[in-house]
């Protein structure tokens, strides 16, 4: 590992994925919402923005908190 915690791998490979996904489906999608954690909030604004500004493609994202859905 290159110091970096496995939480970080796990959200960085999911970002990838997500991003990935989402490109692919941009022809189909009127716009991409999603809710979550708070701490990676401020990181999702700034994506968002360039997503938006590269593909057109609308980014809402509401910080709800980690622990929402978990049960």
């Amino acid at each position: 590992m290159n110091g970096k915690p496995n939480w970080m791998k796990n959200l960085v490979g999911a970002a990838v994925v997500c991003i990935a996904a989402c490109h692919s489906m941009a022809a189909f999608s009127a716009g991409i919402t999603g809710a979550g954690s708070t701490f990676v909030y401020p990181l999702l604004l700034k994506w968002a923005a360039t997503y938006h500004t590269k593909t057109g493609q609308e980014v809402t994202f509401q910080p709800t908190g980690s622990g929402n859905g978990v049960w």
